[in-house]
C-alpha cells in the first residue's frame, strides 16, 4: 500500500550533492538548503550567522562571521541563515591537509633528516 505523499514533501528541492570544488552559497532570510557532501569539506561564514543541522549529530551548530564547521564525506547538511533582515554567505571549501604551522615544522624535521644520512 503506498502512503500518500504531502504537498510541502513533494515540491521540497533535491539536496545539492557538493563535490570537490569550491561553492559559493548565499541564502536569502528564512531560505534554507539540504547539502549532500560527496567529499569532506569546511562551512565558512562570510557574512550573518548560519544555522547547521548535521544529520546524525544530536546538536545544532550556530557559526557566525570567520568561523568554520567542519563536514565529512558522507553527510547530508541541513544550512540555513539565521538572519531576518539580511542574507547568509556561506563558503564550502576543502579542508586544509595540515595546518600551516605543522606543515613548516614537518619541513624542518624532514630536512634535518635528510641530512643525517649523508
Amino acid at each position: 500500500m503506498d502512503l500518500p505523499i504531502p504537498p510541502a514533501a513533494r515540491s521540497r528541492r533535491a539536496p545539492l550533492r557538493v563535490g570537490a570544488d569550491d561553492l559559493l552559497l548565499r541564502l536569502a532570510p528564512h531560505e534554507h538548503r539540504r547539502l549532500q557532501l560527496l567529499a569532506p569539506k569546511q562551512l565558512e561564514v562570510l557574512r550573518g550567522r548560519a544555522w547547521v543541522t548535521i544529520c546524525g549529530e544530536p546538536e545544532d551548530r550556530f557559526p557566525s562571521r570567520g568561523e568554520r564547521v567542519a563536514l565529512s564525506a558522507g553527510s547530508e547538511v541541513l544550512v540555513s541563515g539565521d538572519s531576518t533582515d539580511r542574507s547568509t554567505l556561506l563558503r564550502l571549501v576543502a579542508p586544509d591537509p595540515l595546518p600551516s604551522h605543522s606543515t613548516s615544522a614537518l619541513a624542518r624535521l624532514a630536512g634535518r633528516l635528510s641530512w643525517a644520512g649523508s
